[in-house]
């Protein structure tokens, strides 16, 4: 007993003297002109990267929400320390995203187009983005029978150019691409982090042949924005090609638009960093049930929970666009997804209450989550 008071009256006397020592730096660094605040109390990306927090760590502008945060503030800052801010020299040059529904309307269009055959034949099916005039497409065998295809396309009257990649042709190649994702290792990605392999062979294989086309066009039309998309595994090969095009310096972070449906995790924890970071428009639509968006399945800790980030499985990158109805129009409610785990909210399309029905004899109405978006059936829209 004796022992135990005698420990407590120790680290009492401790922590009297952190205090002490607190207080003391405290004085000295404000007679050195260091301004120790709240950080949540900043309002814009200056003020707050020109604060210290209490710990002495400059406080950290976020662009995701445009707020002022602390250093190691994981449970409320939504950005990565690659996406945080922590100098002023450098808020000048932030992108905001800002997901635009009229433009998603627009972008699935252009991902049902890339299922198509042939794009010029059925571009002016589509009245959303019948301005378009195609440039190339590009279609190869990338898994037996099944086609990999994407194109690009531009509009005067968007002032865009459209970069769109094709989904899975049919049920065989989803289950080829489940097989192949789940039975072999990632491979490193030019940009940066892992892959799928089976994702960047088919990237590959049609980037090859296309990308000329796209540098062309945005050399062409500089001042133009370019438009990046795809639904399923297009979205995949969007994701892909968006990440290429900045990290090569092709166009500038805020002419770059990312919008995919349906896509299955991509790469690793270390791609979606990188990809968040060069990307800053990026949004990944989600619609309800759909399963193809927990494919291939992250690592956790326990069936069915939070997803972890360092183990090196699969990983989503940002933005979640979460539509939360079977009924999905242009005007439907959704969320942005900001919460925990970090690009894997468990608020939105992963949230078990969401996608455990699938598990039951509800799949088939989840898959046609998959299938459906934005009121239209995207993988065969073209000749219906």
């Amino acid at each position: 007993m004796a022992l135990s008071v005698a420990w407590l009256c120790f680290l009492f006397l401790c922590l009297v003297a952190l205090n002490d020592a607190f207080l003391f730096r405290s004085r000295s660094r404000r007679r050195i002109s260091i301004r120790i605040t709240r950080c949540d109390s900043k309002r814009n990306c200056v003020s707050c990267t020109n604060h210290k927090s209490w710990s002495g760590k400059p406080c950290r502008w976020c662009p995701r929400d445009k707020k002022c945060h602390t250093y190691g503030a994981i449970l409320t800052n939504p950005c990565s320390t690659t996406e945080d801010v922590v100098s002023a020299r450098t808020c000048s040059s932030i992108v905001n995203p800002i997901y635009d529904s009229s433009l998603a309307f627009k972008m699935v269009y252009l991902s049902a187009l890339a299922y198509a055959d042939n794009v010029a034949k059925y571009i002016l099916k589509a009245t959303e983005v019948a301005s378009f005039r195609l440039v190339r497409q590009v279609t190869k065998s990338c898994a037996g029978k099944a086609k990999c295809s994407g194109f690009v396309a531009v509009s005067h009257t968007e002032r865009a150019i459209a970069v769109a990649f094709r989904g899975s042709e049919h049920s065989n190649q989803v289950i080829v691409e489940a097989l192949t994702i789940l039975a072999v290792p990632k491979v490193p990605f030019q940009a940066g982090g892992k892959v799928q392999k089976y994702f960047n062979d088919a990237f590959v294989l049609i980037w090859n042949d296309l990308k000329n086309y796209v540098y062309r066009e945005i050399r062409r039309y500089r001042h133009y924005k370019v438009w990046v998309t795809g639904h399923s595994l297009g979205g995949a090969l969007a994701s892909l090609a968006s990440t290429v095009l900045l990290h090569e310096g092709r166009t500038r972070k805020n002419n770059l638009f990312l919008y995919t449906f349906g896509q299955p995790r991509v790469g690793d924890h270390q791609y979606a960093l990188r990809h968040d970071r060069l990307v800053p428009i990026s949004f990944r639509v989600t619609h309800f049930r759909d399963p193809a968006v927990h494919l291939p399945t992250c690592s956790s800790l326990v069936p069915g929970g939070a997803c972890i980030a360092y183990t090196g499985g699969p990983y989503h990158h940002g933005k979640e666009i979460f539509y939360g109805n079977r009924v999905m129009t242009k005007t439907s409610p959704y969320k942005k997804c900001q919460g925990l785990p970090y690009d894997e909210d468990l608020a939105c399309s992963n949230k078990p209450s969401v996608w455990a029905k699938c598990l039951t004899s509800e799949l088939k109405k989840c898959i046609k989550d998959h299938q459906f978006y934005f009121g239209i059936r995207v993988g065969v829209w073209w000749k219906e």
